[in-house]
């Protein structure tokens, strides 16, 4: 009889931990966010903020961890004018974090910030600014248009993290 009992305890023990840990497995992608940025007068610095720039956001449905350019063009021609201004097909780029092991969340959380001392320039000058800088772009690119764009798996507490960024600017051929 006291066996029994151990063996459920124990039993009860595992589920529990298995209930607290299921988000650090890895799944497929359900949705992600499309995060939409329109830039006025085809600016490329930070002048932009000033001269206009307009944020849209978007979640949409994956189908296999897979977002078909049929769907992506969709959402292209959809805002290629927006607001009254044309712009121009968009650079798309995706973040995808696709950690598979215990170890490689361990390193994301415990990752070192980079320093910030206010009396350097903007060059990252140390070897760990650089390891750190690599780190944090590890799980970005930028992808071609006409192209579907398949997310690898992900672990769930990062899921909502994988997202696509369309980068349009304003198109000034016709001025």
């Amino acid at each position: 009889m006291t066996d029994k009992l151990e063996l459920d305890d124990w039993i009860k023990g595992m589920i529990s931990d298995e209930n607290r840990f299921h988000k650090f497995y890895s799944r497929e992608n359900k949705s992600v966010n499309i995060y939409i940025f329109f830039i006025s007068n085809g600016s490329t610095d930070m002048s932009y903020v000033s001269n206009g720039l307009y944020i849209e956001k978007h979640k949409v449905e994956l189908e296999n961890g897979i977002i078909t350019w049929d769907k992506l063009s969709e959402i292209i021609v959809q805002y290629k004018n927006y607001k009254g201004n044309k712009y121009t097909d968009p650079k798309i780029g995706v973040y995808n974090i696709d950690m598979s092991t215990k170890q490689d969340v361990i390193e994301f959380i415990h990752a070192p910030e980079m320093n910030d001392d206010s009396d350097d320039n903007d060059d990252i000058d140390n070897d760990e600014d650089k390891h750190i800088e690599e780190e944090m772009f590890k799980y970005w690119k930028f992808v071609k248009l006409y192209k579907d764009i398949r997310f690898k798996d992900s672990i769930e507490m990062f899921g909502n993290l994988n997202s696509i960024y369309m980068f349009f600017t304003e198109d000034n051929s016709n001025l």
